[in-house]
């Protein structure tokens, strides 16, 4: 009988590890975008900006954990605060990276912004909607510091680093 218990205990599945939901991200983003402020989190506008924190909250509401403990600096709320620390996040099994590559970017991603040289970070938004495809394709973005509502990104001669959220990435 004892044999019986360990064999069933040894096939019952641990808890299911959770998705991205692109839905409640988007459904974030479009609610506390723009001058709007969720009070649970900081407003880090007066120091270095708040656009990485708002990018956070996004991926937050869309389920995902942001607790790795050996990427370092977050923000009140489990947020990151600068484009370092999430790319190094995302980095890590949670999105795929692009260079001036948009192809597979859809609603629910993340761009950060770019020096087009040396390729530093210095801001991020979140991706509310996109149209076309390829290099034709159109993005509209959410964000804080610049304060954008489903605003149309211009690539004119801005570069950038898209990050597709992976759809089976350990959220939780």
């Amino acid at each position: 009988a004892g044999l019986l218990v360990l064999a069933v205990l040894w096939m019952t599945p641990g808890p299911a590890a959770a998705r991205y939901n692109r839905a409640g991200a988007i459904n974030y983003a479009s609610r506390w975008c723009g001058n709007a402020r969720n009070g649970a989190y900081c407003d880090y506008g007066d120091m270095s900006g708040d656009c990485v924190n708002f990018v956070s909250q996004c991926l937050l509401a869309g389920g995902m954990n942001l607790g790795d403990p050996d990427v370092g600096h977050r923000g009140c709320g489990g947020t990151y605060i600068d484009t370092e620390h999430l790319d190094t996040y995302l980095r890590r099994g949670h999105a795929t990276v692009r260079w001036q590559d948009r192809t597979d970017i859809v609603a629910g991603d993340v761009l950060m912004l770019a020096d087009c040289n040396s390729r530093r970070r210095y801001h991020g938004v979140f991706i509310r909607r996109t149209e076309g495809a390829g290099a034709r394709k159109r993005i509209w973005i959410d964000g804080h510091t610049s304060n954008r509502c489903n605003t149309e990104y211009g690539f004119n001669s801005i570069c950038g680093y898209y990050y597709h959220i992976t759809e089976d990435c350990e959220c939780n």
